[in-house]
């Protein structure tokens, strides 16, 4: 994302998140990286289900401040 390719990012996050679901790091990357694809929409829905499941995940509650 860095680079300003956020569909990049988000494959990528999608694939870690396909290996590992339950990385706090790679939820908030994701939910990031759709925020900044113009998805605020999808991203918060991703956020807020995922602290259904996860709601420790600091990443997560960082994401929601952006």
């Amino acid at each position: 994302m860095k680079r300003g390719d956020v569909a990049d990012a988000l494959e990528k996050v999608n694939t870690s998140l396909r290996f590992n679901a339950s990385n706090p790091l790679a939820m908030g990357l994701k939910a990031l990286a759709l925020a900044n694809s113009g998805q605020k929409k999808a991203a918060l829905e991703f956020i807020f289900a995922s602290l259904e499941q996860y709601p420790l995940s600091y990443p997560l509650h960082c994401a929601l401040d952006d």
